[in-house]
């Protein structure tokens, strides 16, 4: 009881809450949508090396006079230390579009690059599905997401 008391105040001082905020552009059907994508995602340690936990991801992207805005949520799986890290995650919930929510899931990964304690440099590539009902026929559109920005751990 007393080593899990020690080492209480070590673990309190890690860094496992990060939010992430960077520019996008999302393709679908040929055409690119450009905006920013946000996230914030908290990491349970399973070792040294490797942090499994939610996270929460916002989309905002414009193509010509289309807005199309996603909230998911899920998990994430990070390996590495802090220097760089890299993850993958997979996503489940809504994407809007033309006034109509529909089913999306994702899956995708990304790396984190220290450059101060509190910034990392973020590349991140998502592949999403959405499902779409339209007059009773349903189909899936595939979109991917490519993502450059930073990352702020807390």
């Amino acid at each position: 009881m007393l080593v899990l008391a020690a080492a209480w105040p070590s673990a309190a001082q890690t860094r496992d809450t990060v939010v992430g905020l960077g520019v996008s552009t999302l393709r679908s059907d040929g055409r690119t949508a450009v905006g920013v994508a946000m996230d914030v995602a908290h990491g349970f340690p399973v070792s040294d090396l490797v942090a499994l936990g939610p996270v929460a991801d916002f989309g905002l992207h414009r193509s010509d006079d289309v807005i199309v805005t996603s909230w998911l949520g899920g998990g994430r799986l990070t390996i590495g230390r802090p220097a760089a890290r890299v993850f993958g995650q997979f996503l489940v919930g809504s994407e809007r579009c033309c006034g109509v929510a529909d089913l999306a899931w994702q899956q995708g990964g990304g790396i984190d690059v220290r450059v101060t304690d509190r910034l990392n440099l973020r590349g991140q590539f998502d592949v999403r599905v959405v499902r779409i009902e339209a007059g009773g026929i349903v189909f899936r559109s595939r979109e991917t997401r490519l993502t450059f920005g930073v990352s702020l751990p807390f």
